[in-house]
């Protein structure tokens, strides 16, 4: 694969196509370094790899609500005007 490095302000950039940076896990705001290589090229390496967080699904966000005590009756004041009680 062969890609054109480009000119933003007074920076060279090196743009990674989305299929290469997923296979790397890389996104918006990773972290890299750029090593020299034996062969005199320069190879892009990850530093950091954040932990996926697992998604929250319905179900378990409705057991951590069933495991707080429910909160207690807020009283707003006798019915004022035409509200049903």
């Amino acid at each position: 694969m062969s890609t054109q490095i480009l000119r933003i302000g007074k920076t060279l950039a090196v743009p990674i196509p989305e299929d290469v940076a997923a296979e790397a896990a890389l996104g918006d705001g990773s972290t890299v370094s750029w090593i020299k290589n034996s062969h005199g090229g320069l190879e892009l390496q990850r530093l950091h790899c954040p932990p996926v967080k697992e998604p929250i699904t319905l179900d378990k966000m409705l057991e951590s609500l069933a495991e707080q005590e429910p909160e207690a009756e807020i009283v707003w004041g006798n019915p004022r005007g035409a509200e049903a009680w």
